[in-house]
């Protein structure tokens, strides 16, 4: 059994998008929070920190050491 696709929970990822969806001076990933697993199929429940919302993604880069606990301190100074 392989548990390779466990993240650890509230870590923070960075989403790709795609390069149909932004325009050339746009960003080519977005910051979320992870928040659990997709029932449906494989993928990622995210937290969009910028929109409020949950999305769901498999195109992601994790940064587990940093959780949302630690990067809001990182963030204010």
């Amino acid at each position: 059994m392989s548990y390779w696709h466990l993240k650890v929970f509230s870590c923070l990822g960075y989403v790709h998008i795609a390069k149909d969806l932004r325009g050339e001076l746009d960003p080519k990933s977005w910051p979320c929070i992870f928040v659990g697993y997709s029932e449906v199929e494989f993928g990622y429940q995210l937290w969009d920190l910028i929109d409020k919302k949950v999305i769901k993604s498999r195109d992601i880069v994790f940064m587990e050491e940093k959780t949302i606990a630690n990067w809001e301190m990182e963030k204010k100074g």
